[in-house]
């Protein structure tokens, strides 16, 4: 996939565009900033660095919930 996403689940649309997957086969969460492209855009804002228990990884997570505020 372009995109390197893979199995995306959960979708968050904050008020001004900004884009948050949930990239559940990746273990990571990923962002994308209004105009951004695709393929190459998505920055990892979670996770990332594999299925696991530390601070810098998630397991399969499938949904996302993003504050605001």
């Amino acid at each position: 996939v372009a995109s390197g996403l893979y199995n995306p689940w959960g979708i968050f649309v904050t008020p001004n565009g900004t884009v948050y997957v949930s990239d559940t086969f990746n273990h990571q969460v990923k962002r994308y900033d209004v105009g951004a492209n695709a393929a190459t855009g998505g920055v990892v804002v979670a996770g990332g660095r594999g299925e696991g228990p530390n601070p810098d990884q998630l397991a399969y997570p499938d949904g996302i919930f993003v504050d605001c505020s």
